[in-house]
């Protein structure tokens, strides 16, 4: 039974650093311009470390950079289902829809961050940025 929780916890340990290797692994290829071994890797990344959200941010600010919006929309969603008390997924989630023009979904997202995290400089700031969106529309 030992043996058993000895190689359990020697797993859990494993896995961030398995995930943090494929993590710069998708660095270096994003680095050389190779844009599906980037996502190929941030993938294996996300697969080695499932309960880590910054695999699937860097997914999304890949396919974004392809310009595929839809599957860069979906990878925050996901973060946020696996981490929602995390403040930095709605944060990521808020900028996103800033960056695409969007301020009511990003105060959303933004607001939540805030509720999160109330001392966050960033969802205040990126709140002004967004009401200011807003009220320029109006």
């Amino acid at each position: 039974m030992l043996s058993a929780v000895s190689l359990a916890a020697a797993w859990m340990i494993a896995q961030p650093m398995r995930a943090a290797s494929a993590d710069a692994a998708a660095i270096a290829a994003l680095e050389r311009g190779d844009m599906r071994a980037a996502i190929a890797d941030a993938r294996t990344a996300s697969s080695r470390d499932p309960v880590s959200v910054e695999p699937l941010f860097e997914l999304s600010a890949l396919y974004g950079a392809l310009g595929d919006q839809p599957s860069a929309h979906a990878e925050l969603q996901r973060a946020i289902r696996l981490q929602p008390a995390n403040p930095a997924a709605w944060q990521q989630l808020g900028d996103y829809e800033l960056g695409q023009h969007h301020p009511r979904p990003a105060l959303a997202a933004l607001g939540t961050a805030l509720r999160l995290d109330l001392h966050s400089l960033a969802a205040r700031s990126d709140i002004a940025r967004a009401r200011a969106e807003l009220g320029a529309r109006l």
